[in-house]
């Protein structure tokens, strides 16, 4: 699979006793096209939740074909 920064996809991340992102869920890649292969890959998740968008650091994706997401969401890249 050819993964690009930008691109965003659904992730399956893990479940935790924190407060951090869970579940099924759109996630952007952040890490750099140039990057040397690695086994891991930088991702950002996103959530729907208008709500997130009062912290600082975030940035919103509308919904698009495009984007493959049906509603605007935000990357919750804090």
């Amino acid at each position: 699979m050819n993964l690009r920064r930008g691109d965003i996809h659904w992730i399956e991340f893990p479940r935790s006793s924190a407060r951090e992102q869970a579940g099924r869920r759109p996630a952007i890649i952040v890490q750099a096209d140039s990057a040397p292969p690695l086994p891991t890959i930088f991702v950002v998740p996103l959530t729907a939740n208008p709500r997130a968008s009062r912290f600082p650091g975030i940035f919103a994706v509308e919904g698009s074909p495009a984007t493959g997401l049906q509603v605007r969401s935000v990357v919750l890249a804090f």
